[in-house]
């Protein structure tokens, strides 16, 4: 039987077979670059090989620039009402924790919920929105030309469909077919080692409200509480570590080893998933070739520590998106999809050697390794080591480098915003991520500036435009912000000639905003 959601998209391939954007992978990567296309007006396709939202809880963790995105788009409170709040969150399940409720953010926090309700939910999201989602369609070649992408997909029941698209993204994970038509390297190490993961019920005397870890030298084991009464155990053994990671993994080599390093021995109620799997660590040489893009897995793959790779595929996404609605409109925005890879892979780079460093403090059981869990968990317990670690695995510190051209002090370009109060000139309050909902970009001018504002409107189709203050100290003396639809700053503007404004403000909607032709005909 198709999914209903074939059923109700299948005239997208059977009826129109040209697309704007054809997104390959409909996980959660996929799914947040659909949905952003699609609020943005371009007509895309997801193409997913399953049959239906991913059933395995994977993923654990939103972190809190990814639950910074959600508010954004107005949808947070649907994936809080299906989680749990955490104000920390494990490094390596060393004794000491980062405090995330230390971050910079209006959401200090991080929500645990399995990948499949985020997945679900964001699948629910696509569909109100209108989004186009194939599933059980494969993608088995595509060839790029000047001007699109050809490609063969074969649906469920093995019939090949052709598509046309301006552009393609993958995010069909780490073994990706797209990435792979590219020929753009995926430098990195193989899996030097493996670990052993499980979603299980426990019998009831074996259950705990908290997690529970055990390390020495027999390798490393620890049993968290997750969903619905279930639990997920991980575990590296010492003795089978270096066992390949493609090798399906056995109930009874599982227990055995938890008895190993434990000395409890287990008896499941029952065992929802079992896998192995490495920390092969990967990361795309380039997020972007012609008419191709790569975001996700498909760009980085790296050891789920932290739980920071659904994350930075969703992270990935919200970047992407805007920038490719501009390329699509204009051929002039072509420069904003290099722009994508050029401050995205460096993200790639910087967060799997975070993981690598996890890697090293979690499979090293012999005595130097185990004193170094000791002495970095200790220099985790300074306040400033734990908020610059928490900084990273929330990526509340990511911050991209400013346009040659953009003209701007360069103290907070780059930077993302956190949600600050704005107060227009009416005295009215409301928030900067409230102005978001519709992935506009978002132009702030000072309060004595309303009838600038009032000018700029005729640029309301592409930004959301007001006179308010910021009512945030670094901010005070702003005169202009221009804020990225995905919440990083494009540029400010604090000089005191404001005879000027106008015409620099004009200046960086045609960069940014694609608006050339708007723009030359009325400044």
């Amino acid at each position: 039987m198709k999914h209903q959601v074939i059923q109700k998209h299948e005239d997208a391939v059977q009826d129109n077979k040209n697309f704007d954007v054809v997104i390959v992978g409909g996980g959660p990567t996929g799914l947040m670059v659909a949905c952003e296309l699609k609020i943005a007006g371009i007509n895309a396709v997801v193409l997913e090989r399953r049959t239906g939202v991913v059933e395995q809880y994977r993923a654990l963790t939103l972190h809190t620039r990814s639950i910074e995105i959600l508010a954004m788009r107005g949808i947070l409170d649907r994936f809080v009402s299906h989680s749990i709040t955490l104000s920390k969150v494990e490094y390596a399940f060393l004794e000491t924790w980062l405090d995330v409720s230390k971050l910079d953010s209006g959401t200090p926090y991080t929500l645990a919920i399995p990948q499949n309700k985020t997945e679900s939910l964001l699948q629910e999201y696509a569909e109100e929105l209108g989004v186009k989602i194939l599933y059980g369609y494969e993608v088995v070649s595509l060839h790029e030309n000047e001007q699109s992408v050809l490609l063969e997909a074969r649906d469920v029941n093995g019939d090949s469909h052709d598509l046309q698209a301006s552009y393609v993204v993958g995010a069909d994970g780490a073994r990706s077919i797209v990435r792979e038509h590219t020929g753009i390297a995926f430098s990195g190490w193989d899996e030097n080692f493996t670990a052993m993961q499980a979603d299980v019920y426990l019998q009831e005397h074996q259950r705990s409200e908290t997690p529970i870890t055990t390390i020495n030298e027999n390798g490393f084991y620890v049993c968290i509480p997750v969903s619905n009464g279930s639990y997920r155990i991980v575990l590296l053994d010492s003795a089978r570590q270096h066992i390949s990671g493609r090798t399906p993994v056995t109930l009874e080599e599982f227990i055995e080893s938890i008895y190993r390093i434990t000395g409890t021995k287990y008896e499941f109620e029952s065992v929802i998933w079992l896998t192995r799997y490495g920390n092969a660590t990967r990361v795309a040489d380039s997020y972007r070739v012609g008419r191709i893009l790569l975001a996700g897995d498909a760009a980085h793959i790296h050891l789920p520590a932290g739980g920071q790779g659904l994350n930075v595929g969703l992270q990935d996404a919200f970047n992407l998106a805007w920038k490719l609605a501009a390329a699509v409109r204009s051929d002039s925005a072509d420069w904003l999809l290099t722009n994508y890879s050029e401050e995205r892979q460096p993200v790639g780079k910087t967060f799997t050697k975070n993981t690598l460093a996890q890697s090293k403090l979690l499979s090293d059981f012999s005595s130097a390794g185990l004193a170094l869990r000791d002495v970095v968990s200790q220099l985790i317990a300074h306040p400033e080591v734990n908020l610059s670690l928490a900084e990273q695995i929330g990526a509340t510190g990511v911050a991209y480098p400013p346009i040659q051209e953009n003209g701007s002090e360069q103290l907070f370009v780059g930077r993302r915003c956190p949600n600050f109060t704005l107060r227009d000139t009416n005295h009215k309050k409301h928030t900067l991520y409230e102005m978001m909902h519709n992935s506009h970009f978002v132009l702030i001018l000072s309060p004595d500036h309303q009838s600038l504002a009032d000018k700029l409107q005729r640029f309301a189709h592409r930004v959301n435009i007001t006179a308010a203050r910021i009512e945030r100290s670094e901010f005070a003396n702003m005169n202009a912000m221009l804020i990225r639809p995905d919440g990083h700053i494009a540029w400010t503007d604090s000089s005191n000639e404001k005879r000027n404004l106008e015409e620099k403000t004009l200046a960086m909607l045609q960069v940014w905003c694609q608006l050339e032709n708007s723009v030359a005909a009325e400044s």
